[in-house]
Formats: C-alpha cells, structure tokens, sequence
C-alpha cells in the first residue's frame, strides 16, 4: 500500500500473525515504485527516511531486495522507473547485487542507456539469456 497508516497496520497484523516483517516491507516498497501516478520519486525516498520503515530495513536489508517483486512488472524501456528501483535497491543495500552488478553499476549503465535510445531494453542488455546484438539490432534501426 502507499498509505502510511495502512502499513503501518499491516506490519502489526505480520508482527501479530508471525508473518515476516521484510515480507510486507519490501511489498510496501515495491507497491510505492510501481504506483507512479500515484506517487512521485521524491515520495517513494521520504517514505525510505521514515525512521520505522528504516529500522525494519536495517533488519534483513539483502532479504528485502530479494522480495521487492517490482523489477519482473517494470518494463525493460521505463528506464525512469528503472532508474527509480536501482536507486531504492541502492538505498537499502548498496552491495546487492543483481546480474553481477551493483545498483550504482545499474543506475550508471541506465542512465547511458536512457541518453542513447528510449527503444533500448534495459533488462534484456543486463540479462545473459539474451543476445546482446538481437536486442541492440532493433534499437539502432528505429533511430
């Protein structure tokens, strides 16, 4: 949920029903990334600085980023989103590392990327199981 009085009831109902505390944090967070309209940037990094939501992080930070299911339901061109995600990732943990990358290595690969071509797919570059030409290809022709 993007309401904090919301979560802070849920995480009661957890810490009440023994259910992981990082579980519905990193639910919060990733409900806070991907409900943009909603939400602006800024928003998503003063919810990081509530002192609550900092301490449950402190917690179990690497688990929490393994949770934050909000990279499978962003699109690999939403390089703004990307950018957004890499950088709560890198607020909770800087040394995660995702693809053999860390989040200030993602947001500095973004960022290129971003000023080279909006058609390029981020995620399908940083992800091994693809061609690195099959996906750069269709970019370069539509500039």
């Amino acid at each position: 949920t993007v309401d904090s009085e919301k979560f802070s009831l849920a995480i009661m109902l957890a810490s009440h029903h023994g259910i992981a505390l990082s579980e519905v944090v990193a639910r919060h967070l990733a409900c806070l990334l991907l409900n943009t309209e909603e939400n602006q940037n800024s928003d998503v990094a003063s919810h990081l600085t509530d002192s609550k939501l900092a301490e449950l992080i402190k917690i179990s930070p690497h688990l929490i980023c393994e949770r934050m299911y909000a990279y499978p339901n962003i699109e690999g061109t939403d390089h703004q989103l990307l950018l957004s995600y890499f950088s709560v990732i890198q607020t909770i943990a800087d040394d995660y590392m995702f693809y053999t990358l860390t989040p200030k290595e993602h947001i500095k690969l973004i960022r290129k990327i971003k000023t080279a071509s909006s058609d390029l797919d981020y995620k399908k570059l940083v992800d091994p199981s693809y061609n690195l030409l099959d996906v750069i290809l269709p970019a370069l022709q539509t500039e």
